[in-house]
């Protein structure tokens, strides 16, 4: 049977999670992989009324050889922070920190811890993700 590149390129495909299929249970609500942007894996946090966005180098298409990520956050809107950041995608704001995400398991698919900071200050918060299935 020949088969056409077409075929081999939806095969590869489907054998890979595709990025919408990781929604996590957070306490601030539901968390997910929302997009994939020059090496950078971004999640989309709910952050009060607004949903925060983190952002991981090296993450994005990494489903097998997960473990501890550094990163950072955006808030959209004005925040506390003493300078604005300019996020992968070009999303500014005042509102930002550092995190760190710690994976479950290596392997996709798995829960996770995140270890925020807001601004430049070493008083961290931790939330937990929790897959949905």
């Amino acid at each position: 049977m020949i088969r056409t590149a077409a075929t081999c390129v939806a095969a590869f495909i489907s054998a890979a999670p595709a990025v919408a299929d990781e929604v996590w249970s957070t306490p601030r609500g539901d968390a997910y992989y929302s997009e994939e942007m020059e090496g950078f894996a971004m999640y989309r946090l709910p952050w009060g009324e607004i949903e925060a966005t983190l952002y991981f180098e090296g993450l994005a298409g990494n489903y097998d050889n997960r473990d501890i990520h550094e990163g950072y956050w955006i808030a959209p809107g004005a925040g506390d922070c003493p300078a604005a950041l300019v996020g992968i995608d070009d999303q500014i704001s005042t509102d930002w920190g550092r995190v760190t995400l710690v994976f479950d398991r290596p392997s996709f698919p798995t829960g996770w811890s995140a270890i925020f900071t807001t601004c430049f200050n070493d008083d961290p918060f931790t939330i937990r993700g929790d897959l949905m299935q």
